[in-house]
């Protein structure tokens, strides 16, 4: 078996996949059952009986409503049957992948589901550190800081609650990993993964479109074209052909799509009191940094995609995001994911153009961080309702 050098990605891999080990490890020993991840709510597993798999999740209820896992959950249960059951049937169906590869791990058996969830984020969380990793490398910047990554707080979050960013974003790292321009194969492979990943949170195809717009750049127009139809045909075709046959419905819920007014969703609140200063601090501030760093790197003569992915996810993420994104934390720091890995992506082209400081890098870094003040309370009682 061959040495592994203290810095590879895959000890990096390992040592984040480790720590959320031991903290799921602490959590089941503490008394939370696999369902209690998901977050349910007796309001919505008890709105129908028409899935008997389902309604039998009402006796692990935590609360009155609960959150957003429960509906990956009531969907990797019963595939066809969970439409009563979820909020929004179009959107919920919408990001498909994370439910029904949990139902694939679990090999359909309804009593390992709720444990399936779990543990594929901790793999997708994993996976997503070593592809930072070795992107990282690749471009000679420390690897370790990979490991922001598994630390961030919406990271951690979308694996507190059974949530899809972990894995579409650690699949969108591993698509622009195996991107390759000259090599059709790896372009292939990429668009493969950013399809995967687009059907589990459609937030991977801002850096789809980024780097399809590179290749263009490039004089590449046709593998562009593929490139980007390879990507969004399959999320395309399933949504706006398959869900709008089977729901009658394929579109985003009015009140997410994007706020025509730069930071009318986080103004909609003004004034910021406290619980709206934690989303302004960690969120918007992090995020306005993140804009102003870009421009100013491309303007110093950055030309790399990633950091034209960082602009566009601050902006669409952060600047124009709608109101009800940022009602709370657990919303506006989970979407705020792509933003954090555009940031770490971009860090070997930023620091091209920003050589002689690093305040940069850590002022974004340590606001972003900052709720784990509340997260980590929270992440070790017993009682997370």
């Amino acid at each position: 078996m061959p040495r592994v050098d203290r810095s590879s990605p895959a000890l990096i891999a390992l040592t984040a996949l480790l720590l959320y080990a031991v903290w799921v490890g602490w959590a089941h020993h503490i008394g939370h059952d696999w369902q209690d991840w998901a977050a349910i709510g007796r309001r919505f597993v008890g709105a129908s009986e028409t899935s008997p798999t389902i309604a039998r999740d009402a006796q692990n209820a935590t609360s009155r409503v609960g959150y957003d896992g429960q509906f990956f959950l009531y969907i990797a249960r019963d595939p066809s049957g969970a439409v009563p059951y979820l909020d929004n049937a179009s959107y919920r169906y919408g990001r498909i992948v994370y439910p029904l590869a949990a139902r694939g791990l679990a090999l359909g058996r309804q009593e390992a589901i709720p444990l399936a969830l779990v543990v594929l984020n901790l793999f997708a969380v994993a996976v997503g550190t070593w592809a930072i990793a070795k992107w990282l490398r690749r471009e000679q910047f420390p690897e370790w800081f990979a490991l922001l990554y598994a630390a961030f707080p919406g990271v951690f979050f979308g694996v507190w609650r059974d949530l899809s960013e972990p894995l579409a974003y650690s699949l969108t790292a591993l698509a622009l990993l195996a991107f390759d321009g000259d090599r059709p194969r790896r372009l292939a492979l990429s668009a493969s993964l950013f399809a995967v990943a687009i059907l589990t949170r459609e937030g991977a195809a801002v850096f789809m479109v980024v780097w399809a717009a590179a290749l263009v750049v490039h004089g590449r127009r046709l593998r562009a074209t593929l490139f980007a139809l390879g990507s969004l045909v399959p999320y395309l075709a399933y949504r706006f052909v398959f869900l709008n046959q089977w729901l009658g419905n394929a579109g985003l819920p009015e009140k997410l799509q994007p706020t025509p007014v730069p930071f009318g969703g986080i103004g909609h609140y003004f004034p910021w009191g406290g619980v709206e200063l934690q989303r302004v601090y960690a969120v918007l501030l992090p995020g306005c940094f993140c804009v102003a760093l870009a421009v100013v790197a491309l303007v110093r003569g950055a030309r790399s995609p990633a950091v034209w992915a960082l602009l566009a996810n601050a902006l669409l993420f952060v600047v124009f995001l709608p109101a009800a994104a940022y009602e709370d934390y657990a919303s506006a720091g989970r979407i705020s994911t792509s933003v954090f890995l555009a940031f770490l992506l971009s860090l070997p082209a930023l620091a091209r153009v920003f050589p002689t400081t690093s305040a940069w890098m850590w002022l974004p870094t340590v606001a972003w961080f900052a709720p784990w003040y509340v997260l980590l309370p929270l992440a070790l009682e017993a009682d997370w309702g």
